[in-house]
C-alpha cells in the first residue's frame, strides 16, 4: 500500500499475522503430545513383546494382565487407546468385554479395541455395543497392527 496510513496498516497486519503464527505454534500437535496406550492381556509373551514395539518418544504403554489390574490402571491414568484381549482368565472367560465396558464408562474419550483369537459375530457385536470401536484378530502381523493403531490416530512408529 502507498500513502500516509500504509505503514500503520502494514504494521497492524504484521502484528495480526504474528499473533496467528504464534497462536498456531502454541496449539499442541500430534508431534508434540504424549499418547498413552493400555494393553490388557493375560499372555505374558504379549505383555513382554508388544510394549517395546509400541512405545516411543511420544507413546507410553501400560500393561495389565487381568481385569482387576486393568481397572486399577484405568482409575490411575488417562489413556488414548485401550487394547484388550477377550479371554483374560482362562479359556471360558470373556472378561475382555468387561474391560471394554469399564474403559468406556471410566474414560469415555478413550478409543477401545477388542483383540482376540476367538472372535465371532456375536462377540464382535457385543464388544461394539459395549463401546469398542473395532475388533481385531490376534493373528494380525506386527505391520498390520501398527497400521491399524495409526489409523486410530496414534502415531506409533
Amino acid at each position: 500500500e502507498v500513502g500516509p496510513g500504509a505503514s500503520e496498516s502494514h504494521s497492524r497486519r504484521k502484528e495480526k499475522d504474528s499473533g496467528r503464527v504464534m497462536q498456531m505454534c502454541a496449539e499442541p500437535t500430534s508431534l508434540q503430545r504424549t499418547w498413552s496406550i493400555l494393553l490388557v492381556d493375560d499372555d505374558a509373551a504379549v505383555l513382554e513383546s508388544l510394549p517395546p514395539v509400541l512405545a516411543g518418544p511420544q507413546i507410553e504403554v501400560a500393561t495389565a494382565a487381568n481385569y482387576p489390574e486393568a481397572l486399577e490402571a484405568l482409575a490411575r491414568q488417562q489413556f488414548d487407546l485401550v487394547i484388550t484381549d477377550l479371554r483374560l482368565e482362562g479359556q471360558a472367560c470373556r472378561r475382555g468385554l468387561d474391560v471394554v465396558r469399564e474403559a468406556k464408562r471410566l474414560q469415555p474419550q478413550a478409543t477401545v479395541v477388542l483383540m482376540t483369537s476367538y472372535g465371532s459375530g456375536e462377540i464382535y457385536g457385543e464388544a461394539l455395543e459395549r463401546g469398542a470401536v473395532e475388533c481385531w484378530q490376534k493373528s494380525l502381523t506386527m505391520l498390520e497392527l501398527l497400521g491399524r493403531i495409526r489409523r486410530l490416530g496414534i502415531p506409533v512408529e
